[in-house]
């Protein structure tokens, strides 16, 4: 599935949302795009969520963590309206 530009950056977030991680390839793969352009991609996503690549057991991995540093207190917590 070729997709262009921004509408891909949007799919790979959302793609992250749902998985936490994926590998380069495996994304290049679906997206139709070379390795590269992922590799772009994610650091063009990193500007604005908390997506980073690691490549330190052979294979480059994509991984989303969207839990933005909060402390275990915060996380899934939901706002309540008073």
């Amino acid at each position: 599935m070729k997709v262009k530009g921004k509408e891909r950056l949007f799919a790979i977030y959302e793609y992250l949302l749902e998985h936490k991680s994926a590998k380069v390839a495996e994304l290049a793969e679906i997206f139709g795009v070379s390795e590269r352009t992922i590799l772009r991609d994610v650091q063009s996503l990193s500007c604005y969520y908390y997506v980073y690549t690691d490549s330190t057991r052979g294979h480059s991995g994509v991984f989303l963590d969207d839990t933005m540093g909060m402390s275990e207190k915060y996380k899934g917590r939901s706002r309540k309206t008073e």
